[in-house]
């Protein structure tokens, strides 16, 4: 497995440079879940640009408590 440099924009917020991994949400889970921690949200962003088929899913996880 092998991240690419990524930048991320969100709304009104500075850019963020990244790694990024194209996972299936599926393995994200497991792989999060093998480090204790609890997936709590997935969002799925659309570029804005009309009828790109472009998405960039952001995972939301906690650590699990008495870990860390």
């Amino acid at each position: 497995m092998e991240s690419r440099p990524e930048v991320i924009r969100l709304r009104d917020e500075e850019p963020i440079a990244t790694h990024m991994w194209v996972l299936d949400p599926g393995l994200w889970e497991e792989l999060l879940a093998a480090h204790h921690f609890t997936v709590t949200a997935t969002h799925l962003l659309r570029a804005p640009e009309a009828g790109s088929p472009v998405v960039m899913q952001v995972i939301q996880a906690r650590r699990q408590a008495g870990r860390g």
